[in-house]
Parts: C-alpha cells; structure tokens; sequence
C-alpha cells in the first residue's frame, strides 16, 4: 500500500505541470520557469542525484514563492497541519522517558535529507513490478497534490510490467462512494487498485479520515470497493459516441 507515493524519478521533470494544470501560475511563467525545470530533467537523465535533487528544491521553492503557497502538499490549506507533535518531543521529561539523548527534534531531519540524496534517483518501479506478479497492491493519492500529483503519478503507473498489464489498463474507472456521497474514484485491474481522494491532498489520511479507512479496510478485508456503474464500462461509451449524439440522465 503507498500513499501519494515517490516511485520512480520519471514524474520529477514534470513538478511545474500541476502548478500550470490548476491555474496557480500562467503560462508566461512556464516558460520562466523553463530553463529550470529542463535543468531537473537533463540532470535526472543524466542521473546526477545530488544535483537533480538540489535543482528540484530550487524549482520547488520558486514555485511556492511564485503561488504564494505555504507548502506544496494541499493548495488549498495555507498551514500544512502537522508537526504539532515536536514541542512535545522535545520536552525533557518525555526524551527521558522515552530514553534519548537531550537532543533537539525537528519535524524535518536536514542531516538525514542530506544523507539521502543518492538515493533520490532511485526507482521502486521494479520493485512493484515484481509485487504485482504475487501480490496485490494499492496505490492512493489525494488530487490536490502538488508534490506528487496524482495525474502524473497514475501516467507512471500505466507503464509499470507485469504479467497482468493489460487487465489494469482495460479496467473501468468507477466512482468511490462514502455515506453515499463522492469521495474519489477508483481503478483495479492485475492486482493494482489505484484511488483517487476527491478533497485531500499529500496527507490523505489527514485531510479526509474516514473515507481513506473506509476505502482502506475494504480493500484489506479484500472486499468490494463500489456498485458496478454499466454506464461507464468502456463497452458502453464506445457504443454511445458511436451511435448516439446525446445522453439523457
């Protein structure tokens, strides 16, 4: 199960996209932006980690700046939320108990991000390549992401291998029902279901709780995740475009 996930350094080159879909910059400062973003890209085929990563960043931060966005994972939240937790972490009667060192905590460990930058170019994509072969897996997103958006996210998806491609790429996507309202839409095919949370954003589980359980625990409990909808199968909608001019509801 992977949430918003950072699977393979594809989706990285296309950051400024989101921002343009949504209508939070303009095109003129696409092209601004353009010597950066293709900077990201030729640095990520050239698998320069370290620099990709670092170039990313700067792309990252002149978007957020550009938006007047706080952070990039709601565009609709000004304050992510999150990170209430440090204060109390850094209290010492609780490092004491829990037995650390006196140590300051931060909500973002800079030493370890640092750390971390060779791997930034990895790809987990092999990896769920060979999942799907035994297992099942579920891929979930929270559409106001701009970190890692769920339109290119579900575009690298569509090129992950394995034996049962053909049956996720055929698969209908069906609207998820929660209290008998809209909470997202969703797609299973070749062991991989992938959703799509209508009103949240990089912290799905945050932003729309009890939808994201309910979803959750179905699919766990290997359970139906929605009514069948014949009018959406693909066989339908070819069949309308083909024979008719319009649809009455």
């Amino acid at each position: 199960m992977i949430g918003n996930a950072y699977v393979d350094p594809a989706v990285i080159p296309l950051t400024v996209r989101p921002f343009y879909n949504l209508g939070l910059i303009g095109k003129e400062q696409v092209e601004m932006l353009r010597p950066m973003s293709n900077a990201v890209a030729e640095h990520v085929a050239a698998k320069n980690s370290s620099l990709a990563k670092n170039k990313w960043i700067n792309l990252i931060s002149l978007l957020l700046m550009l938006t007047h966005q706080q952070h990039g994972y709601n565009f609709l939240r000004y304050e992510l939320g999150v990170g209430r937790y440090v204060k109390f972490l850094n209290r010492m009667d609780i490092q004491k108990a829990i037995h650390v060192r006196r140590t300051n905590y931060s909500f973002v460990n800079m030493i370890v991000n640092y750390q971390l930058n060779s791997d930034f170019l990895s790809s987990s994509k092999p990896h769920f390549e060979t999942l799907l072969e035994h297992y099942r897996v579920l891929a979930y997103c929270g559409h106001l992401d701009l970190m890692m958006p769920c339109v290119t996210n579900s575009e690298n998806y569509r090129t992950w291998k394995w034996n049962e491609t053909e049956k996720f790429i055929n698969a209908t996507r069906l609207p998820y029902l929660y209290s008998n309202k809209l909470a997202g839409y969703h797609k299973t095919g070749g062991g991989l279901t992938e959703v799509v949370f209508i009103g949240a954003g990089h912290m799905v589980p945050m932003d729309v709780p009890a939808p994201a359980r309910d979803l959750i625990t179905k699919w766990t409990h290997n359970q139906k995740l929605s009514p069948s909808f014949p009018r959406l199968e693909a066989s339908f909608i070819t069949s309308f475009i083909a024979n008719t001019t319009a649809i009455y509801l």
